[in-house]
């Protein structure tokens, strides 16, 4: 079939258009990490905003958070933000529920340092076909912070062949708005609009969304959740930096995080309930074989033990970034306990954590023992005696002075345990013998995936904590929101798949159908 050349012509024309078209528009973005540079340190994301707000407005949780703003606001309290800074932040919550047509992500990818320190961060907004409202909004929001921030200059500005406005609020501190394809983009500081703008137009960029770290972490988070978070430490820590440096007390802190590479967190409603909170750690494959869990912990601890976390880290680490935190916190009456405790060691000629701690093996264990109907509550400190002649020596320097070590200890199956509290100690050797029962852990829902072996494990019955007492501090309004009926037995467990070490916490409560039959 012969073809005549104007419909040759004809066709050649529609393939140059059609080819410029993919050429110079950008594609569309899949989700907000596609916009976001790879070194982003924070990644906040709520997939469907629309029904994630009508399933959260049903929640108790809702209802105890609103209450806690009504008595803050009654009482005048600013927080953190003053009232202006308050003021933009409700309008810019209140813009994306009204705009958003899909997803809404928050990301800190930085912090800017000059002329003025602010945290570099960025909302963005999917809003469809809501293209006029938006723009609507915008000039809502440039009036109420000219009423705000009076010396307020509004500009527009060009990157890359790109339009956005940039609003200058005060010296080094600028809010800049543009509307890429389906999102409404804000930041806080030019440059994350910038690398935003770069990701948007370049597709060769390394974007979030790319990142191993990212996509390890993301893949083990519910694909239904309503929100979820994703941090990646390295950058993290790097964005830290600077306070780290000014708080030299904090550095002791920064240690574990640099053994993993991100952690994710994310949360699903459903009819009025939190049905699962769950919590990822994402690290490389540790280099030694993991400690079995189950025999190296569980059968170890008594079963009025209501909390244990278990590390592959050395003991004299773990200690001295308690001591680390004490100092950071302030208490003073911590501190006092903690000089003490340093002191009856060193009367011995002994430092607790270069000779005593230095003795134990990996890996570690806390355990908080709290037998029920009882107010007091000890801490169990064990780990896998490497050198028990060494540790024996030291504590044979106590015998020989007729007093006694400034903590009790006793070794039980080849693991040396050290409390404040002689009855702990003695419900361990009990349940090594089999008189007592041990540990065991109920998981529920998707904590149902836990391997027997991992770098850290977290167990905790938060129904114990708060039942046990009528503490406020142990009873938190959010905790009797979290669920309508049932019992509410909380675990966080902790295994690796893999490269990825995974936490789960898995709220256990009966369906509303059963608890009304009941």
């Amino acid at each position: 079939m012969k073809l005549s050349q104007r419909t040759i012509g004809l066709l050649a024309a529609a393939t140059t258009v059609v080819a410029a078209f993919f050429w110079f528009w950008p594609p569309r973005m899949s989700s907000g990490a596609d916009l976001l540079p790879a070194t982003t340190p924070v990644y906040v994301q709520v997939p469907n905003v629309t029904a994630t707000t009508a399933r959260w407005a049903q929640t108790q949780a809702a209802a105890a958070v609103a209450k806690l703003r009504e008595g803050a606001a009654a009482q005048g309290a600013g927080g953190l933000m003053t009232k202006r800074w308050g003021s933009l932040f409700d309008a810019v919550v209140r813009g994306a529920a009204e705009l958003a047509d899909g997803e809404v992500f928050m990301a800190l990818t930085g912090l800017q340092t000059t002329p003025r320190i602010a945290p570099q961060l960025a909302v963005g907004i999917q809003i469809g076909n809501h293209g006029p409202q938006a723009r609507q909004w915008l000039d809502q929001l440039k009036r109420q912070l000219k009423h705000d921030f009076p010396a307020t200059d509004f500009s527009d500005q060009q990157y890359s062949k790109t339009d956005y406005q940039q609003w200058r609020l005060e010296p080094g501190l600028d809010i800049c708005a543009a509307l890429l394809a389906d999102r409404l983009v804000l930041t806080l500081c030019a440059a994350p609009m910038m690398e935003i703008i770069d990701c948007y137009r370049d597709s060769s960029r390394a974007t979030l969304s790319g990142s191993e770290a990212f996509r390890a972490t993301r893949a083990r988070l519910p694909n239904h959740a309503d929100w979820l978070l994703i941090a990646q430490t390295e950058p993290l820590m790097r964005t830290l930096d600077p306070f780290l440096q000014w708080m030299p007390q904090l550095q002791a802190l920064a240690k574990p995080l640099a053994q993993i590479d991100a952690i994710g967190a994310a949360q699903v409603f459903d009819g009025g309930q939190v049905r699962d909170a769950l919590t990822v750690v994402h690290k490389v494959s540790p280099s030694q074989p993991c400690h079995p869990f189950k025999p190296a912990l569980l059968e170890r601890l008594p079963a009025s033990c209501v909390a244990v976390a278990m590390a592959d880290v050395p003991a004299a680490d773990v200690y001295n970034l308690g001591n680390q935190m004490t100092l950071a916190l302030g208490n003073s009456e911590w501190m006092k306990a903690q000089t003490l405790f340093e002191a009856a060691w060193m009367a011995q000629q002994t430092d607790f954590a270069r000779d005593v701690l230095a003795t134990l093996d990996t890996p570690v264990a806390v355990a908080l023992d709290w037998p029920a109907g009882q107010q007091k509550l000890a801490v169990l400190f064990g780990a896998p005696l490497r050198e028990p002649d060494r540790l024996t020596a030291i504590l044979q320097r106590f015998e020989k002075a007729g007093q006694p070590p400034p903590v009790r200890w006793r070794i039980v199956n080849g693991w040396l345990w050290l409390s404040f509290s002689e009855e702990s100690l003695e419900r361990v050797s009990q349940s090594a013998r089999g008189s007592t029962p041990a540990l065991r852990i109920g998981v529920q829902g998707q904590a149902a995936l836990v391997a027997n072996s991992g770098w850290l494990w977290v167990f905790a019955d938060t129904a114990r904590f708060a039942t046990a007492t009528n503490s406020p501090a142990v009873m938190p309004p959010l905790l009797a929101g979290m669920a309508r009926h049932g019992r509410y037995d909380e675990v966080l467990a902790v295994s690796p798949l893999g490269n990825i070490v995974s936490a789960w916490f898995a709220i256990e409560a009966a369906n509303r159908q059963s608890a009304v039959k009941k």
